[in-house]
This record gives C-alpha cells, structure tokens and sequence, in this order.
C-alpha cells in the first residue's frame, strides 16, 4: 500500500477534513466573534451536523452498495469544500447553518466511504494494517488543524480568507482523488 501512488494522492484527502473539521469546532468562539453572534447561537446549529451527519452516513451505505467506493470517493469532499466557502462568503446564522450540514455531509460521507475504499483498493487480507495507517493520518490532521489555523489567526489572517483556502485546498483534493482513483483502477485489479 505504501508503495502504490494511490496511497499517495488520497493522503491529502483523508488529512484535510479531520485538520480543517476539528479546527472549525476548536476555535468555534472565536468564529462567533468575529461573526457578531453568541457562542450559545453557534451551539446551536451543532444539531444541524450530527443529523446531516448521520443521513449522508446511512444513504452513502446504501449508494456505495450499487455503485461502489471507486465511484464515491473522489466526490464525498464537494460538499466540505463548498461549506468553507459558504463560510467564506458569509457572515449570516443561515450562512452557518448552511455551512456546517455541508460539513456534516462530508463528514458522513467519509465514515462510510473509507473503510470501503481501502478494502475495495488494496483487498481485505491487511485490512487492519492498511486502516491504521489511514486513521494515524486521520489523527495528525485533527492535531495539525488547529496548530495551522491558529498560527495565521495569531498572524491576523482573517477566517473568509482561511476558509477560502480550506475551499480551494478540498477543490484540489478532489481532482487528485479522481487523477489517482482512475489510474489505480488500471492497476490494482480488485478495483476495477
């Protein structure tokens, strides 16, 4: 797995949402500030993505039955990208709201999908292996978000042109997971 290319142009696809994700909820009071609503009224819509959450969760499981990780994945960051630039371009509670079920729609997504992708691509034999490597990536994301966005917050860098960054980032993200899921289905038979 570590020598296959695949393995390398998914990387940055299952570091950005647990990076990006848990810096957005790390510093969810300093949004609320710079946006001019309460820490309570961001609480609020934390509902929004864990029912969002769940559904895309569940009706990827059913989607990914009849057509397949292969076909998914390269997609299921759509949704977080345009969250962040909702973020980016506003500063209303409906923007939020928004925002964050687009989140929670990637972030279901996600759940379902990798499991399903690694054992699509690289078979099922080292499956626990081949997981926990991506779920260290996973982890160093979650550590490395807040340390990045923190970093250009104390260097006063303002959110709309961070989250227009993470935008762009899971724009590029995209393209690569369809560059490389393509050429892996040309190489990895059980993928095809």
């Amino acid at each position: 797995m570590l020598r296959h290319p695949l393995f390398w142009t998914m990387m940055p696809a299952f570091l950005g949402p647990s990076a990006c994700v848990t810096a957005f909820f790390f510093f969810q009071e300093h949004y609320a500030t710079v946006r001019g609503i309460s820490h309570l009224q961001f609480a609020m819509v934390f509902p929004v993505f864990t029912v969002t959450a769940v559904i895309t969760m569940i009706s990827t499981g059913i989607v990914l039955d009849i057509v397949g990780a292969n076909r998914l994945v390269a997609f299921h960051q759509i949704p977080i990208a345009l969250g962040f630039l909702t973020f980016a371009m506003t500063q209303s509670m409906l923007g939020l709201v928004i925002g964050i079920a687009l989140l929670g729609m990637s972030t279901g997504a996600y759940a379902t999908l990798v499991n399903a992708f690694w054992a699509e691509f690289y078979g099922t034999g080292f499956l626990g292996s081949v997981k926990s490597v991506g779920t260290s990536v996973m982890v160093l994301g979650s550590s490395l978000g807040p340390a990045v966005l923190g970093f250009f917050i104390d260097r006063g860098v303002d959110l709309n042109t961070q989250y227009a960054w993470v935008a762009v980032y899971f724009g590029a993200t995209t393209v690569l997971m369809l560059v490389g899921v393509q050429a892996a289905r040309k190489s990895l038979p059980q993928a095809a």
